[in-house]
């Protein structure tokens, strides 16, 4: 066999071999590409454009793309778990749990959001969910919710229960991270442009970085801190409009 084709199957294997032991590399460009569809083409198909459920499907999908890479770590420990013969379908049905999920619960948050904001003014309803953002990320309940964090359950090898089991674990990880992170996703939805979108997520994320004391006070206090700076900002903006608006 000629050294060349022998040389692009050991990168094969090696890459194969990365991707199981590290397959949030593959989530985050999931996400990323996603992201970027959804931000490109500003709708999620043109069958919705015109109906009510355009808006809220667009926000959804733009939640569940930028929550993907919060799978990476349970999708580590479902990849290292499953037979190598069925490692990679594991991984992509539990991403596929853990999306849908997230997209159910971004489907709830912008409709709530739309709804609210019929009766009270939108920069006032940002600085509101915000400022509640920040009391829950420093709160005690949301403190334990984050202690119990990365439990998973452990699946079937094979056959149908296990393609199930690694969909239930998907979708029990990002039910998890919903009753942590609703505050701030809730905060995302109401945000009046992708900057301020952004910054909302960097500060969650921020929480999860890698690194020492990982769920220490510290890294909770971080978002809080955003979240209320921008909450200030929004009452600022929302005091300013009227001289804004003569001027």
């Amino acid at each position: 066999m000629p050294p060349a084709v022998v040389g692009t199957r050991t990168k094969r294997r090696l890459a194969r071999r990365r991707l199981r032991q590290e397959p949030e590399i593959a989530i985050s460009t999931l996400a990323f590409v996603l992201v970027a569809f959804l931000l490109v083409h500003g709708h999620v198909g043109a069958s919705l454009q015109e109906s009510w459920l355009h808006g809220p499907a667009e926000d959804a999908a733009m939640m569940a793309a930028m929550m993907l890479p919060l799978a990476g770590a349970s999708a580590r420990s479902v990849a290292q778990r499953s037979l190598r013969s069925r490692w990679a379908r594991s991984v992509g049905e539990h991403v596929l749990g853990f999306g849908a999920v997230w997209f159910a619960y971004g489907i709830a948050a912008a409709v709530a959001v739309r709804l609210v904001s019929r009766v009270i003014d939108a920069l006032l309803l940002l600085a509101l969910v915000l400022t509640v953002a920040a009391a829950w990320q420093v709160s005690a309940p949301r403190r334990r919710r984050v202690e119990r964090c990365g439990r998973l359950r452990t699946t079937p090898p094979t056959g149908w229960r296990a393609e199930v089991g690694s969909t239930v674990v998907g979708t029990q990880q990002a039910l998890g991270c919903v009753t942590t992170c609703w505050a701030s996703m809730l905060a995302m939805v109401a945000a009046p442009n992708p900057i301020v979108m952004g910054t909302v997520l960097a500060a969650n994320f921020s929480e999860w970085a890698p690194g020492p004391d990982a769920i220490g006070a510290a890294r909770r206090r971080r978002p809080a801190a955003v979240y209320l700076t921008l909450a200030v900002g929004a009452l600022l903006l929302l005091a300013a409009r009227p001289a804004l608006s003569e001027a």
